[in-house]
């Protein structure tokens, strides 16, 4: 049975953590070995914001869905029962409106059962007749109640919908309209790769629905859906505690109404109105006089005028040194009861330490999360740990120590703190491998960056499948297809998937640019779909001045990121191929995007800003990716990318010095570097005894318990 804990009132609920026990000691007699249990969730407001949710939900192929509310004294029972059945209504309006869950117009394939356990009750003045839910005293009553008539088992694709409309899921999937000229077009597969992507796995479902008490750390590569899990949770404090006061902050200009969005979606899932947005902040890290920023709001707060770019430009790292002057000249005052702080790899420490300050409650209680990508940033490869992205107390204590909240939080055997996301459902599996290749410089004349070690490999969805790890031997490392799911290899080629093209002069590169952009048009997309990436940055204008004006010849419209008075918080327009700059599509994605300029990164090969940017352009693809650039220059990564597809799903290398290169550092909790020992040493025997990814999971938190 697959736990996901919501709420961190568990600590205390006695009566639920043990009633939670019960179901696990006896899943396998009440048929509930494949059930998902639910604590403290879902929950839905009404028009008077009152809140109606079970104690505990759980989720069934067979039983359907069982909500069970414990009630404390046989006197709450008829409220509670009223608080339960206005729950059921709720959660029935949602699931039917889904076509998937229908039979016939007004009922549903699946049981909806509501039952209240009141244990140590008597009933004493309670009818069970005048109640809409089930009334039990004790857990061998709730036992026969489990245990009784059963219901036609859901098929799969059933279950999923029923799961993705519980969490909450089912709102971020929204089907867009393209034409489609041809069966088996691109128009078609990526309707379908949409599909694929419309629920979480079982990973991303636990870091975006288990809440613990205090700080946690969610990583994962380009892809693995960090942004939306934090939105996810923004979405649900929100509405658990519409008082509070949340700030959502991120690195990338262009993410701000992709955030707004997604929180909306999902807040509007579980109550049909917008999120109060005074209590809800979402904010560029910096800001100034025109747009809100997190810095440049606590330098008002706190009597201090604030420093823009002009004022530090001339100093390294200006951010970073405004944030140090600010947390050093004044005592920050605390401001927020959640802070989420996406794309945390791309900041300074100092910014983490002003978002410390500006959280309410005690260090270890604080409730900051952060999405971190390991292997993303384009200035920083270091996993940096959360000791040093916080700084010191004044004790010399670290303010930050993430395995020391966890045992402070009481929850420690039912969420974790430090979450990694393996799976990327950005990118094709064969783009993503060679994104890694280019990123690592596996096939240049020397590898630029190594992970130290396999568990490294491991969180980041590898295997190491022939050699080991050590200098000057020969290595193989696979990427299992259950890591990076997509199924688009099934209709399309590698060779359809990645296409490479040196150009003889700049006028051939804009020529095959514009010839590929009208092929994807062709093929259905929108030019929306569409995004080129310009890795010459000195040369970027030239570039998207050309394309524009060809592009317009031909009646299909640009949005230019570097002219566009909308592109600081604008990334996409509908009916408008995006024109970018590396730097500014972080963060955002396209169906098909196209790098030009290559050429212009040959002389940055051996650095790892240099490869860094490589990794980051191409993982901006959903679907097809295009590589262009001008000889002779660019044949020199067109030929390192051309090996990389041809050993895809492979990474085959000679493994390097470390000592000579610059290695990404691993920072796992002690916790967290224990599951991925117990991961490395049990998976392939589990997984050979035919074992599910949840089963194997449950196998594993077991043994944890040890």
């Amino acid at each position: 049975m697959e736990k996901l804990i919501s709420s961190a009132s568990l600590k205390t609920d006695q009566l639920a953590q043990q009633l939670i026990e019960h179901l696990e000691t006896n899943e396998q007699r009440l048929g509930l070995e494949n059930a998902i249990l639910y604590y403290g969730f879902p929950l839905f407001r009404d028009y008077d914001y009152e809140i109606f949710r079970p104690t505990v939900l759980l989720l069934d192929k067979v039983q359907g869905i069982t909500a069970i509310k414990i009630v404390g004294t046989t006197l709450e029972l008829t409220l509670e029962d009223e608080g339960l059945d206005q729950f059921h209504s709720m959660l029935f309006g949602r699931l039917l409106n889904s076509r998937k869950l229908r039979r016939g117009k007004r009922d549903l394939a699946l049981d909806l059962n509501m039952i209240l356990y009141a244990p140590g009750g008597d009933g004493a003045g309670t009818d069970p007749e005048e109640l809409n839910s089930e009334l039990c005293f004790s857990l061998q009553g709730l036992d026969d109640v489990l245990g009784g008539e059963q219901n036609q088992e859901l098929t799969d694709e059933q279950f999923a919908e029923v799961r993705s409309i519980v969490e909450g899921v089912r709102a971020l999937v929204k089907p867009v309209a393209r034409d489609v000229p041809s069966e088996q077009n691109r128009a078609d597969i990526l309707r379908a790769l949409e599909t694929e992507v419309s629920n979480f796995d079982i990973s991303q479902r636990k870091a975006a629905i288990s809440v613990t008490s205090g700080p946690q750390r969610i990583r994962g590569l380009a892809g693995s859906g960090k942004t939306i899990v934090l939105a996810w949770k923004a979405a649900y404090f929100h509405l658990e505690n519409p008082d509070h006061k949340i700030l959502f902050t991120f690195y990338t200009k262009s993410l701000y109404d992709t955030i707004r969005r997604q929180i909306t979606k999902f807040y509007r899932h579980f109550r049909d109105v917008d999120p109060n947005w005074d209590n809800l902040h979402i904010m560029h890290a910096w800001g100034g006089r025109n747009v809100e920023g997190v810095y440049y709001n606590a330098c008002l707060d706190n009597d201090v005028v604030p420093k823009n770019f002009a004022d530090l430009k001339n100093v390294v790292d200006p951010f970073g040194v405004a944030c140090a002057e600010l947390i050093t000249k004044v005592s920050v005052k605390p401001a927020y009861d959640h802070v989420f702080i996406d794309e945390a790899q791309d900041f300074p420490n100092t910014f983490f330490q002003l978002c410390f300050f500006l959280a309410k409650g005690e260090r270890d209680s604080k409730s900051l999360i952060w999405a971190y990508d390991e292997l993303q940033s384009i200035f920083d490869v270091r996993t940096r740990t959360p000791a040093e992205l916080f700084g010191k107390d004044k004790d010399g204590s670290a303010r930050m120590d993430l395995t020391r909240a966890a045992a402070a939080s009481g929850l420690e055997r039912f969420v974790s703190n430090d979450v990694v996301l393996e799976k990327s459902y950005r990118n094709p599996r064969e783009i993503l491998v060679c994104s890694h290749a280019l990123g690592f410089g596996l096939y240049g004349p020397k590898i630029v960056q190594m992970l130290d070690g396999e568990a490294h490999w491991q969180d980041v969805g590898y295997e190491v499948t022939s050699g080991k790890l050590e200098k000057g031997q020969k290595v193989e490392i696979f990427r299992p297809e259950k890591n990076s799911p997509l199924s688009i290899n099934r209709f399309q080629s590698k060779s359809e998937l990645l296409e490479l093209y040196a150009a003889a002069d700049f006028k051939d590169e804009i020529r095959w640019v514009v010839d590929a952009i009208l092929s994807d048009l062709a093929a259905g997309l929108r030019p929306d779909d569409i995004m080129v990436i310009s890795l010459d940055e000195r040369n970027a204008r030239t570039y998207f001045k050309a394309l524009g004006n060809q592009l317009s010849e031909n009646d299909v419209s640009v949005h230019d990121m570097l002219s566009n008075p909308f592109g600081t918080s604008r990334f996409s327009v509908d009916g408008h191929v995006t024109l970018s700059t590396v730097f500014r599509a972080k963060g955002n994605e396209a169906a098909s995007v196209i790098c030009i300029g290559v050429d212009s990164m040959a002389a940055q090969r051996a650095t790892r800003k240099g490869r860094n940017k490589l990794f980051t352009a191409f993982t901006r693809t959903r679907a097809w990716l295009r590589v262009s650039g001008m000889k002779p220059s660019a044949d020199l990564l067109i030929s390192e990318l051309a090996t990389a597809l041809q050993n895809a799903p492979y990474l085959k290398f000679t493994f390097p010095d470390l000592g000579e290169i610059d290695t990404i550092q691993r920072d796992l909790s002690k916790r967290e570097e224990r599951i991925g020992k117990l991961r490395a040493k049990w998976a392939k025997d589990l997984e050979m005894a035919g074992l599910t990814e949840e089963e194997m999971a449950v196998e594993l938190t077991a043994e944890l318990k040890k």
